[in-house]
């Protein structure tokens, strides 16, 4: 048996340890001086894959020198690389076909002129369900209408009788009554780069919207 023989045998042995006890390697990386001895151990099975492989590789080809152990590492990491690619073509193709009435083809931003939502009904009594949500979508123009539905199952199965109200902005002499709570609601518009004001609140500027003639209409 020969030293590469050996250091094959040492390896391999190596990389049964590590593989059996991977939690080893812990110790000399909580020193963090001990980092590249933890990296090494828990590299070791790949190591030794490689190294197996290309020796055997070198068996065959009989490549003498440098030029030999060149030609067979590069072989042994391309021979390594094919299973991979090969599992993760088929693992692709599952996830894939196991995804395909889940995904998300809409691109943004998105341009739908109406939105819906589904929600429990978590207004006070009196107030307008239209939230920061709806009055953000509206007011940003990104939605023209918005039908709020008021479900005590948000994500359950949609009924044809619960009740949705339609919300969109319409210029008129006179507004309808709205009722908010100001200060209430989580989105609010994003400021400019530079920009060191208080970021706008929802309700605040539908108030402003409202003193030039742009109301918001709730109906049925």
């Amino acid at each position: 048996m020969g030293k590469t023989e050996i250091a094959l045998l040492i390896l391999g042995l190596l990389s049964l340890v590590a593989l059996a006890a991977p939690g080893l390697g812990v110790i000399p990386a909580i020193t963090i001086i001990g980092l590249p001895i933890a990296a090494a151990y828990w590299a070791t099975p790949a190591l030794f894959m490689l190294a197996l492989i290309a020796y055997l590789v070198n068996r065959v080809l009989k490549l003498p020198g440098k030029i030999g152990i060149a030609v067979s590492l590069m072989a042994a990491a391309c021979l390594l690389a094919v299973p991979p690619y090969l599992l993760n073509g088929s693992i692709e193709k599952k996830a894939v076909r196991y995804t395909t009435g889940d995904l998300n083809r809409v691109n943004p931003p998105l341009k739908a002129r109406t939105w819906a939502i589904r929600q429990k009904f978590r207004f006070s009594r009196g107030a307008t369900p239209c939230d920061g949500f709806c009055l953000h979508a509206l007011l940003s123009g990104t939605a023209k209408r918005v039908l709020v539905a008021d479900t005590k199952q948000p994500h359950g199965e949609i009924l044809p009788d619960e009740e949705v109200q339609a919300f969109r902005l319409e210029r008129r002499a006179v507004c309808p009554e709205v009722s908010f709570k100001s200060g209430q609601h989580a989105l609010k518009f994003a400021r400019s780069k530079g920009d060191r004001s208080r970021v706008g609140d929802p309700v605040e500027t539908l108030k402003l919207r409202a003193s030039g003639g742009e109301c918001l209409i709730q109906e049925a």
